[in-house]
């Protein structure tokens, strides 16, 4: 199975790096590697240049405006060829240079359109990664707040071609909306892989700031009214209490 793996990126120049070589030190060959610059002024377009010969006919780059992240993840999965694709953010990196390897061959086996998986957030001290947070996705009911994490899903090219791509309405909830269509389909095959895929940095933008906690889970709620599925009333406090239990102190 090919695997494209796609990263959005703006003005990353500090952290695209480490993000570039954990995509190229995976030991699964069969990858399309293909990188949404959304105009950067900062050296990162030079640094994606860097690692263009490396990649071979694997990479496929571009850099220009766009009308957002989620806009500039839906111009990747446009620009995709793979059968499974995968996004990768400018600040995060895979877990170990097997991931792909075992993601697709628990597809295989498991004849999966969807994997889920961990994942662990970090912050850099002194050039070291603490982590500070483990997301262990386990199993749950999208209707009443459960939801994986986003970086640590692989989906099938023709699920996204199902669905539609993400929902440029939401500026930071996009992902929750796409995930909460495709979870909510019985007739998607869905698998957990009970292992970590991912290190994602803390601070994005959906986790950065109180403010953007509170629009993130208003637009939860518009997904939600507009999806015409009930909110309950103590939904905001259960998913703020599930995530407790991920931090490590």
């Amino acid at each position: 199975m090919k695997v494209s793996i796609i990263t959005v990126c703006f003005n990353s120049e500090k952290t695209i790096r480490e993000t570039i070589e954990s995509v190229l030190n995976q030991t699964y060959q069969n990858i399309e590697y293909i990188i949404i610059d959304g105009g950067s002024t900062d050296s990162t377009v030079d640094m994606i240049r860097e690692y263009v010969p490396l990649f071979g006919e694997k990479i496929k780059w571009i850099s220009e405006s766009d009308k957002g992240l989620y806009d500039a993840m839906n111009k990747g999965i446009r620009m995709s060829s793979g059968d499974i694709i995968g996004i990768l953010n400018s600040d995060d990196i895979y877990y170990d240079d097997k991931v792909i390897e075992n993601v697709v061959s628990t597809i295989e086996e498991s004849f999966a359109d969807v994997l889920y998986s961990d994942i662990e957030f970090f912050k850099e001290v002194q050039g070291r990664q603490i982590v500070v947070r483990r997301w262990i996705a386990k199993t749950g009911n999208v209707h009443l707040g459960w939801i994986p994490p986003h970086p640590g899903v692989f989906v099938k090219r023709d699920v996204y071609e199902k669905f539609g791509g993400y929902d440029r309405n939401f500026d930071i909830a996009a992902d929750y909306d796409f995930l909460f269509r495709v979870f909510s389909d019985k007739n998607i095959r869905i698998v957990y892989y009970n292992n970590y895929t991912v290190k994602m940095r803390v601070g994005g933008k959906s986790t950065g700031s109180f403010r953007n906690i509170i629009k993130g889970n208003i637009e939860i709620y518009k997904s939600l009214k507009e999806r015409k599925v009930p909110f309950p009333k103590l939904l905001l406090f259960v998913r703020f209490v599930r995530k407790l239990h991920q931090f490590v102190f």
